[in-house]
């Protein structure tokens, strides 16, 4: 059960990126509704609780896309960053000190992602709201299998 729980939480977080980059960092109303009906049809529960999680997700990820649009390899900036984040999460468990996060930092800089100060931001923003939509995630799955 575990596995299929973290397995699902990052296909969440894949999509949740895929859907900024498909959207170059704009979308309305109608293709957010459409996000989360793909997110259903897969099987995800999107009650209000996790649409909010999730809207801050892709919102913060949203900002990293817009900081690095400009940038020859923005797709992949972004998938490096979303699997750098499911990776820290999983080793973290959700839990971090600053050498955790100067770590994450590295990580990413190992992998080509430029980052300046504002980027940092950006990243620690993400970070902070995977963390709180993966606490509410296993909340809920948990729920769900007692």
């Amino acid at each position: 059960m575990a596995k299929d729980l973290n397995n699902n939480f990052n296909e969440i977080i894949t999509m949740a990126s895929k859907f900024v980059e498909s959207q170059k960092g704009s979308w309305d109303h109608y293709a957010w509704l459409g996000f989360l009906y793909e997110l259903q049809k897969k099987g995800f529960d999107t009650n209000n609780d996790l649409q909010d999680l999730l809207g801050s997700v892709v919102e913060s990820m949203n900002k990293c896309y817009l900081s690095v649009i400009n940038t020859k390899d923005v797709n992949n900036i972004m998938r490096d960053m979303s699997q750098s984040t499911i990776e820290f999460m999983k080793k973290t468990k959700g839990v971090w000190d600053k050498t955790g996060w100067e770590n994450y930092l590295n990580n990413l800089q190992n992998k080509g992602i430029s980052l300046n100060e504002q980027t940092q931001i950006y990243a620690g923003n993400v970070l902070e709201s995977v963390k709180n939509l993966l606490n509410v995630w296993y909340s809920y799955s948990n729920k769900g299998s007692n």
